[in-house]
């Protein structure tokens, strides 16, 4: 069986079931992801599946999956830094559903420290573009002149982007699932924590967030889901975070997915000086500058 790899901290309850549950399941490495479904322009669609159904959807999907390792792991820890504009311009493109819209972020791989600038843009037929470039990992809380010119190239008007400036962060683990011969990829993620400046949640501790990406029709998928009573959710980490950290946003669109699985315990969202759970945010975090609070100069 693969462990999971996360420094001195101990394997939550999801992770160690998400690895249980697949253990006996062929391994597939990077380079054949990256070859066979890196689907750098894809649809996808999201799903939030409580954590005791995750064998029955293992049952009902193709028995071809594999399970991405490398170096004998496969669950792995992710950190991304989402950047905005002041009146976070992004986070209004997707709640009134813009069919061009765009996302930059910083995206960190904590067990191996490499870092990446991220943009992705919805285009057409909803089909979403990712572009991706190597940033500095002790500068993922910052853009350089480097980072600006490559988000140019890839939003409009290409002047938002010395606007933009980090708004929060997120930081959970992942299990990716693949299937190399469809192109397919299934990510399976789990302990999430969602922080900006002044405050921070995680949750839910119970459920996984699942999301299918693939370049051609996901009717399959969305069967195999459909069967099991679950239907795609509207989910989006940056917009579920703002919607549940910042102050005077509209979330119109998030109130169901965070009224069922972000409320409670789970969803209660911290203040620094409040004693603060075990979270995937490593120490590094609190040494970066800090994050503005993302709904202060929001559009009310």
């Amino acid at each position: 069986m693969s462990t999971v790899y996360v420094g001195a901290r101990p394997a939550s309850p999801a992770r160690t079931r998400l690895l249980a549950a697949t253990s006996r399941m062929p391994p597939a490495g990077l380079a054949e992801v990256l070859e066979h479904a890196a689907l750098d322009t894809r649809t996808d669609l999201k799903y939030v599946l409580p954590l005791h159904a995750f064998p029955a959807l293992l049952d009902r999907l193709d028995p071809g999956l594999r399970v991405l390792e490398i170096h004998g792991r496969r669950m792995f820890g992710y950190r991304s830094v989402y950047f905005d504009t002041p009146d976070l311009l992004s986070y209004h493109q997707h709640l009134q559903g813009n069919r061009r819209r765009f996302k930059v972020r910083t995206r960190t791989y904590v067990d191996s420290a490499d870092c990446v600038l991220e943009v992705k843009v919805k285009g057409l037929r909803s089909a979403t573009v990712k572009y991706r470039n190597p940033h500095p990992a002790e500068q993922s809380h910052h853009l350089n002149g480097n980072a600006y010119r490559f988000i140019e190239d890839h939003i409009h008007p290409r002047r938002l982007a010395t606007l933009l400036h980090p708004v929060l962060a997120t930081s959970y683990h992942r299990l990716t699932l693949v299937d190399l011969s469809g192109g397919i990829r299934i990510t399976c993620d789990a302990d999430l924590t969602l922080r900006n400046a002044n405050r921070f949640v995680q949750g839910p501790g119970d459920h996984l967030l699942v999301e299918t990406k693939a370049t051609g029709s996901q009717s399959v998928l969305a069967h195999v889901f459909h069967g099991m009573g679950i239907r795609p959710a509207a989910l989006s980490k940056y917009c579920l975070a703002v919607a549940m950290l910042a102050d005077n946003v509209r979330a119109n669109p998030w109130h169901r997915t965070l009224r069922r699985h972000f409320t409670g315990p789970a969803g209660v969202a911290h203040r620094p000086g409040q004693d603060r759970p075990q979270s995937a945010l490593s120490s590094e975090d609190n040494r970066q500058a800090p994050l503005r609070n993302a709904g202060q100069e929001s559009r009310r």
